[in-house]
């Protein structure tokens, strides 16, 4: 009993849910008058179902009106019924039920089963928003790892200390532990996990703008998944080296990585990535001028999203309508579809921004600069404005990147304009503005509204050339202010 077991769990480590809830059910069957091994066995069944994502059934197994014959199983009994919740997203169930697995991990004096309920833990916080107290919970954990040998424990501990610091984009210190729980998962040949953590790696280099490793990162997550038969990792490593392609401006090699992630999400019935993969498509389309493609792929995409009722893929689905409608000349249809997205309520900021830099463009292109200013000056005010944090890590992902492009527009304008000097006050409080909204989320103190003159007071007291870089895509700048009195700054490069 004891092999099989061990066997079975050995199995849901290396990610065979399948084999192990066989095993573990096999066993089950065969565990007789054993309460202890009846009820270990029972709680083995019910982990593989959480991992497998079938937690209902889970959560129907755990039900038992008997308890267990043990506290240490008591324990592991509330610690998968607080994980099932969480999975549910009843997170005040969940925070209640792991309450007491860890009151229970404490009075059988089970140092292991204490670290894994911290383990658990930690996860809930940090999906709470509560992130330093989801570091203090998984470091606890780790150092009760340190006198128990228990690698696979200790990996996942690391792991998910990597993950925590990756939410609040702290790349460098995710890079350090994701980097040591690889390593772990690697000894011990649990490949699913390895491949997990190189992908989350990739997504810390591409946060690093470390555009290279990111690609090479997700190119082998893809692979390891592919060899191990995980479509559904394998789909989203897949389109996320798509996207890397897609900011360097590799549209058709964007274009090929999305339609193999759309195929894999099409042969999974995954309608949700389904829509998001044709969003995606619809974009890259887009961007090399294939404009029906584009059309077809947002149709199909706002179509799916629609019967799903995803609000807020339909918003980004009406952004693209309106972006094709632009490339078109559609002015008027364009202008309706932009100004609809600005009065729609939305958790995600996101589009909202990214319409208002679509009408900036859409009258800089129609010549109407005035019109544009109104827009970037209304973006500008709206991001000022903005006090609540935003609370899903997904919709700050996206807000962050909106607010580079809108920078880079609203840069590009204005230098357009011959307005060098207010170019670089704006690229300088973006700066500023973009590093709070990483390290805050949007609360805290307001940032530093700089002035070109301030620049040129610095410089000249302190009798040194300051040089402002912005890189960019299409158009890079360099800004020379110098000590000199009244004189112009001079045009970026």
């Amino acid at each position: 009993m004891a092999g099989q077991y061990q066997q079975a769990e050995k199995l849901l480590q290396q990610g065979d849910t399948k084999q192990a809830l066989s095993l573990a059910d096999s066993a089950f069957q065969r565990c007789g008058s054993s309460l202890e091994w009846c009820w270990r066995l029972r709680i083995l069944r019910a982990e593989v179902l959480v991992t497998s994502r079938q937690e209902e059934a889970a959560l129907k197994l755990l039900e038992d009106p008997n308890s267990p014959p043990t506290i240490e199983l008591q324990g592991r009994r509330r610690m998968h019924q607080g994980w099932a919740r969480f999975f549910l997203s009843d997170y005040a169930g969940a925070e209640k039920l792991l309450s007491q697995a860890h009151a229970l991990a404490e009075a059988s004096s089970s140092p292991e089963l204490v670290a894994e309920v911290e383990l658990r833990q930690g996860g809930l916080l940090a999906k709470q928003g509560r992130f330093e107290d989801a570091e203090a919970v998984l470091r606890h954990g780790l150092r009760i790892t340190s006198d128990l040998h228990d690698a696979y424990l200790e990996a996942n501990l690391k792991g998910n200390l990597g993950y925590l610091f990756f939410q609040r984009f702290r790349y460098e210190e995710a890079i350090y532990w994701l980097q040591r729980a690889y390593d772990l998962f690697a000894r011990l040949g649990v490949s699913n996990a390895a491949a997990r953590t190189i992908g989350n790696l990739g997504v810390c280099y591409y946060g690093l703008g470390d555009s290279e490793k990111a690609l090479a990162a997700f190119e082998d997550a893809t692979a390891r998944f592919s060899k191990a038969g995980d479509m559904r990792n394998e789909q989203n490593w897949l389109g996320n080296s798509g996207s890397v392609l897609f900011d360097a401006q590799d549209f058709p090699a964007a274009i090929d990585r999305y339609k193999r992630a759309l195929a894999i999400a099409e042969e999974r019935k995954d309608r949700y990535s389904t829509a998001g993969w044709m969003s995606n498509l619809a974009v890259a389309s887009l961007r090399i001028g294939q404009l029906d493609a584009a059309e077809k792929y947002n149709a199909d995409s706002l179509a799916i999203n629609r019967d799903l009722q995803e609000h807020t893929g339909e918003l980004y689905n009406r952004f693209n309508s309106a972006s094709i409608a632009a490339a078109r000349k559609q002015v008027g249809r364009a202008e309706e579809l932009f100004l609809s997205i600005l009065n729609s309520a939305s958790e995600d900021p996101a589009p909202a921004l990214q319409a208002q830099q679509g009408l900036a463009n859409l009258y800089v292109e129609a010549g109407e600069p005035r019109k544009a200013e109104a827009q970037f000056q209304s973006a500008i005010a709206t991001i000022e404005s903005r006090q609540a944090g935003i609370t899903k890590e997904d919709y700050k992902i996206s807000y962050l990147a909106s607010l580079v492009g809108f920078y880079r527009s609203y840069v590009d304008f204005l230098v357009g304009r011959g307005e060098s000097g207010e170019a670089l006050a704006v690229a300088e409080s973006s700066r500023a503005r973009i590093l709070r909204e990483r390290l805050t989320n949007g609360d805290g103190a307001d940032h530093a509204s700089w002035r070109a003159s301030q620049f040129q007071t610095l410089a000249r007291s302190s009798k040194r050339i300051f040089l402002s870089y912005w890189l960019a895509p299409k158009q890079s700048y360099v800004w020379a202010i110098t000590p000199r009195s009244g004189g112009k700054l001079p045009d970026g490069d």
